[in-house]
């Protein structure tokens, strides 16, 4: 099993296990609502509708990374602020959305969002490989004007789940 492939179930046993959204709530059986963890829809891993989903969207922000950079490279320093990727540091299934300030072919510098005054401790160095998702934000910054798939992935399981 590749890396990906890894990552990808853990973070579904991960979510399925835990099955709580950021307030702690239990996810009960009967709910229709799609609970995520840092942006990323976690219900039960062996819902196929769910895993097509998740690695749809895994493979849609594959396939557009390049469009991404380019439009990234090609704004000024407050364009590239409405940039994140979406990225797995761990094998425990944990996200986290990070704000790229490098974003070269092969290597990407990025922080955590939020952050202001870079320090050296604040960078973290990942490859185009292993970004799960990026988006890219308008200048209100509420919603994805691009990218986001796992976002629109959550929103379209939770409108198929929705009663007749």
């Amino acid at each position: 099993m590749t890396p990906k492939g890894q990552l990808f179930l853990t973070t579904c046993l991960f979510g399925s296990l835990t099955a709580c959204d950021r307030t702690g709530s239990v996810l009960s059986e009967g709910s229709q609502e799609i609970q995520t963890i840092d942006g990323v829809p976690t219900v039960a891993s062996d819902d196929p509708m769910y895993l097509a989903c998740i690695e749809e969207a895994k493979n849609d922000a594959q396939r557009s990374l390049a469009g991404a950079r380019a439009r990234w490279m090609a704004g000024d320093m407050e364009a590239q602020r409405r940039f994140v990727v979406l990225y797995a540091p761990s094998e425990a299934g944990t996200t986290v959305w990070l704000q790229p300030r490098h974003w070269g072919p092969f290597r990407l510098e990025c922080v955590p969002l939020e952050t202001d005054l870079v320090e050296e401790g604040d960078i973290v160095v990942l490859t185009p490989e292993q970004i799960l998702d990026w988006a890219e934000f308008g200048t209100e910054g509420d919603v994805p004007i691009k990218g986001g798939f796992t976002d629109r992935c959550g929103r379209m399981l939770e409108k198929a789940r929705l009663p007749g």
